[in-house]
């Protein structure tokens, strides 16, 4: 206190509580709650109807000498409120009580969240012991009934799911509310909303509304987007008036982030809800450069650290835990007993120390495998190595000692006929084509260890001896799998867009050879007219591995495209034919605005590779954690494509922003806004026309806040580089390319 006081508020058995008051009757993360406003208006306040707390005995329950870890990670909350902005009559053959009327509601988004009722909006009150049924969906089919239920084939069913509520995809996103009759009587009881689970829609139907009684109007439900509360890191727009289908690609890839923010990064917010660490550490950098992740990240990569410390129970093995809190459920995969995620391909699993599971928090064989596939298992060192390379910020010893141990666990099962590490489950998940399992596998292993390497290097001295040995390992590593996996007749690694996007993005092809495996990556985009087949993991990496070998107007292409396969399909078809941007991304590249055939409407994974791309587009990179602008990607026929943008980025000196227009006549101008106590120089790479370099004699910049007028010639050497670097300080700026 003020006074220099303190007072400790503890918990203790003077405390009181009760089940039978509580008016939250039943709640499940995937099925929904029921509220019975009945128990909370005629709640028994009386000290009879409430029991004792009961002590905790740590000793008793052998958890005298645990270790409490602090949460240091954004909270949950509401970061939007969306009236729904139609409502219609449900025109319903089964599944609503007799005597009752549904109706669909639209809040125009698709969002993670739950809806709030205010029932100060109903014309005439509804009667105690009415129950409103609320069902939440992503998509309507074409009639405008919902899709409602992830376990049962019939819509109509209720909660909980038929194959119980252990089944690892069932979720029937349902909530009931049982009236008390009383709702408008007290403004604290005028609105309700779930508070204990959330659901991924955009539509929810409320059936039970008695015959007879006024339609309830549209804003009777809000929509609330609910996630962790990251900070907003930068924001992109791009012009209108080129191609406004890269703002609608935005605006989805923002909302397919942050709905699958709850405490961790999740793979979907109508299904399963888990930690699937492919997805996670895919759009970790797409996430890193929108939002402040580095709490949340820390925080789950601890429990990464956690994971590996109790270890996975391996049939008839003495296993080497730190930690004696095994959960039963924390078994290794068994060839005994092989389950989804489970692969032994080039390795018994003689020691599983340093091992992640595919999904964290783990729950049980059959939502993934531990070991878990290596490309998911490597987010340990990819998602810290995103936040550096996005942000600057240096990971700490902790983060960095998980990814060593995993990438060690790695290193000792390679397979000893190739030098490579080959099992894993997955593969490219979720890919139109073919690419075997141990090529991307492999590949992941090279990529965790040249992260590893990295951050080994950038945390100084005290490692520079794992960072010696890493970067060896990975010279190694990527000799041996150009040897197993290149083809030398055909000049490429395999016929599928993600075999030959993968090598190229790492450096692993050999220079002389690049042309040629670029031109094969090139060919299959064209074969399928821009469209993109390959799955997760190529997906992430295919517009670098574009962009950086000669083909930025084939990046380009495929970034726009809205035929599908394809994100400007997705974008505008929104969930169920919406407006343009009021979608999410899909699952998968099949299926259409009113099926499931492409699975949910609102998984992030694929967001990763266009996600970074966007960013890079508008001409915002970070090198080493310092900012570099370079509009169009650097590259000025793709800014005449895009014609410009406008980007800011919080720094920790305040925002820094880039406002960049190309004209008609070919005039690039860039306004740049530089915050007063950034103490490096920010670099400007200002790209010249391929075409006509030689017509480009200078360039003029106006110092707004200096003021004057400064030229840069630009001679030989700028023309031969393609852009002109000008190293700005604070202030603002305008240059002029003429």
């Amino acid at each position: 206190f003020s006074d220099g006081s303190t007072r400790n508020i503890t918990t203790g058995t003077d405390w009181f509580g009760s089940t039978q008051q509580n008016p939250i009757v039943y709640t499940h993360l995937f099925h929904g709650e029921q509220y019975d406003a009945r128990i909370a208006a005629s709640r028994n306040k009386t000290q009879a109807a409430w029991d004792h707390a009961i002590a905790y005995d740590t000793a008793r329950d052998g958890l005298g000498d645990a270790v409490l870890s602090l949460h240091d990670l954004p909270v949950i909350g509401v970061s939007e409120r969306r009236p729904a902005q139609s409502v219609v009559l449900a025109n319903l053959t089964s599944g609503a009580p007799e005597g009752t009327l549904s109706y669909i509601f639209d809040v125009k988004q698709n969002i993670a969240g739950v809806v709030e009722l205010d029932f100060s909006k109903l014309m005439a009150p509804l009667a105690a012991g009415v129950t409103l049924t609320l069902r939440h969906s992503e998509i309507t089919y074409p009639d405008g009934s919902l899709y409602n239920s992830y376990c049962d084939s019939q819509p109509s069913r209720i909660m909980p799911c038929s194959k119980g509520a252990m089944d690892g995809n069932s979720a029937n996103q349902t909530d009931r509310y049982i009236c008390s009759g009383h709702e408008t009587e007290h403004p604290a009881t005028t609105t309700w909303s779930p508070r204990l689970t959330y659901h991924g829609f955009r539509y929810v139907m409320i059936t039970g509304f008695p015959q007879g009684s006024p339609p309830p109007p549209s804003d009777f439900v809000t929509g609330m987007f609910v996630h962790s509360l990251v900070e907003k890191h930068s924001s992109v727009r791009f012009s209108d008036q080129s191609l406004p289908i890269l703002n609608h690609i935005e605006t989805m890839i923002q909302y397919t982030i942050l709905g699958n923010l709850h405490s961790h990064p999740t793979d979907c917010p109508q299904r399963e809800k888990r930690g699937w660490l492919g997805d996670a550490q895919w759009v970790s950098g797409a996430a890193s450069l929108r939002f402040r992740m580095n709490k949340l990240y820390a925080n789950w990569l601890r429990t990464f650290g956690d994971t590996q410390a109790v270890e996975c129970q391996q049939v008839n093995k003495v296993v080497h835990a730190v930690s004696p809190f095994r959960p039963p459920t924390y078994q290794c995969c068994s060839r005994a007993q092989p389950t989804f995620g489970c692969d032994w391909t080039g390795t018994n699993f003689s020691e599983v120390r340093g091992a992640l599971p595919d999904v964290i928090p783990y729950s049980r064989k059959t939502f993934g495998g531990w070991p878990g596939d290596p490309t998911w298992g490597a987010a340990a060192a990819v998602i810290p190595w995103e936040v550096l390379a996005r942000t600057g910020e240096v990971p700490s010893a902790e983060t960095y000692a998980v990814a060593a141990s995993y990438v060690n666990f790695l290193t000792r099962h390679i397979a000893p006929d190739t030098g490579l590490v080959e099992f894993g489950y997955y593969g490219d998940w979720c890919s139109a084509e073919p690419t075997s399992k141990p090529q991307v596998t492999g590949w992941s292993h090279v990529l965790a260890v040249a992260r590893a390497a990295d951050m080994a290097e950038i945390l100084g001295e005290d490692y520079a001896k794992d960072a010696s040995r890493y970067k060896a390992l990975f010279l190694r590593l990527k000799k041996a799998y150009h040897k197993v996996y290149f083809r030398p007749v055909e000049g490429d690694y395999g016929t599928s867009q993600t075999a030959n996007a993968l090598p190229l993005y790492l450096n692993v092809t050999p220079p002389a050879l690049v042309p040629g495996v670029a031109k094969a990556l090139v060919a299959s985009l064209k074969a399928h007219k821009d469209g993109l087949l390959s799955g997760a993991m190529g997906t992430r990496y295919v517009f670098q591995a574009l962009a950086d070998n000669g083909y930025a107007d084939v990046a380009l292409e495929i970034a726009t495209a809205t035929a599908p396969p394809s994100f400007g399909f997705m974008a505008l078809q929104g969930p169920a034919g919406a407006n343009p941007g009021a979608g999410t991304v899909w699952e998968k590249w099949g299926g259409n605005a009113h099926d499931y055939a492409g699975g949910s409407k609102n998984h992030p994974m694929f967001t990763g590779g266009v996600g970074v791309y966007l960013h890079a587009l508008a001409g915002v990179f970070r090198e080493r954690g310092q900012i570099v602008l370079k509009p169009g990607r650097g590259d000025f026929e793709v800014a005449a494509r895009i014609g410009g943008a406008t980007v800011d980025v919080m720094t920790r000196a305040g925002k820094l922003r880039m406002r960049w227009h190309l004209g008609a006549a070919l005039q690039l101008s860039v306004n740049v806004t530089i915050p007063v106590g950034l103490s490096e120089a920010v670099p400007l790479f200002v790209p010249l026309p391929r075409k006509s370099r030689e017509m480009v004699t200078m360039m003029t910049m106006t110092g707004i806040t200096r003021g004057g007028l400064v030229v840069v010639a630009i001679g030989d050497s700028e023309r031969a580089a393609g852009v002109v670097r000008v190293d700005l300080g604070a202030g603002d700026w305008r240059w002029v390319l003429e």
